[in-house]
């Protein structure tokens, strides 16, 4: 752990993680990192959230407590570096083409990614298959990933609750 990110290890992936959190309606970059154990402390400007994480052999869990006020929609933002894939399996949100399932024969050819926008989550998701996480869209809204690497699988996946949708750009 630095003292602005935190790194997550498992069998050939690292995770290197680096969080902005909702102050008074507001994203603030984490200036600090403080460890209590298994649960964490982020500090930034005047405000604070707690980080909890369980951690066993074949699993990682981060549970994070941040403001609720919000005026962009987002309670907080984690920037996730990750080495060690050799391709990966996304699942993105992206609307349905006009007339996709009417005129289309099955099996449907998967619909071009789309940039649905900052503030928007559709409710359709659909798979990218790729190499080099460079390829995806900035902003592509990503419900969960696969990484494949040389000693096994990654899975990441958000999870939504309080009132937040959970996603990956």
């Amino acid at each position: 752990m630095d003292s602005d990110t935190l790194t997550l290890l498992f069998p050939g992936f690292s995770l290197k993680l680096g969080f902005k959190i909702s102050i008074k309606g507001d994203l603030s970059t984490v200036k600090k990192i403080l460890s209590e154990n298994s649960v964490y402390k982020l500090i930034s400007r005047d405000s604070k959230a707690s980080l909890g994480l369980r951690d066993e052999p074949q699993l990682k869990l981060l549970w994070i407590e941040a403001g609720k006020a919000v005026a962009n929609g987002k309670a907080i933002e984690v920037q996730v570096d990750i080495s060690g894939g050799k391709r990966f399996l996304a699942f993105h949100y992206s609307y349905d083409p006009p007339d996709y399932f009417r005129k289309e024969v099955e099996p449907y050819k998967y619909p071009v990614k789309l940039d649905i926008g900052e503030d928007m989550v559709s409710p359709w998701t659909y798979p990218w298959h790729g190499e080099d996480l460079a390829e995806l869209p900035a902003k592509l809204k990503i419900s969960q990933i696969l990484f494949e690497g040389e000693k096994g699988y990654l899975y990441v996946l958000p999870i939504s609750g309080e009132g937040f949708v959970g996603y990956l750009t």
